[in-house]
């Protein structure tokens, strides 16, 4: 994927029309679950030519707003700079839910274990309470 790093002293100045395709970007990607086309930007910021759309896309690239690959069309990626520039949150993708689901699962099983750890040091205790009780009955 094509993207630069942004200088964080960089002061990024968007034009309007740049914001409108950055936020229908994201509004896209969320409502459809992958990326608009080039043309499908143009009708939705009411602006007739692809390469102008093209040549925006290209600035929000460069200034690490987004990502996109050449040889993939719908390949627009908002990256975290531009979800910052939004004030969204970055998504959680199905790999991080998975992983929040084992953390919670190892998290109730830990649980359980240390009820049943605290029953089981109950039940040993009071054996080694009978264990003794008996040793002195029998040699008092």
């Amino acid at each position: 994927m094509q993207n630069r790093a942004i200088n964080k002293s960089e002061r990024i100045e968007l034009s309007e029309r740049q914001r409108r395709i950055l936020r229908y970007i994201y509004d896209h990607q969320r409502q459809h679950g992958f990326p608009p086309t080039l043309r499908e930007i143009g009708k939705a910021t009411d602006t007739g030519s692809t390469s102008v759309i093209n040549y925006n896309v290209d600035r929000l690239v460069e200034y690490g707003l987004l990502a996109r690959r050449s040889d993939i069309s719908r390949s627009l990626t908002l990256q975290a700079e531009g979800y910052r520039m939004l004030g969204k949150a970055l998504p959680e993708n199905d790999e991080v839910r998975q992983l929040w689901a084992k953390v919670a699962a190892l998290e109730s099983e830990n649980l359980h274990l240390h009820e049943e750890n605290r029953r089981l040091v109950q039940r040993l205790n009071a054996l080694k309470q009978t264990v003794i009780s008996r040793v002195e009955a029998v040699f008092g």
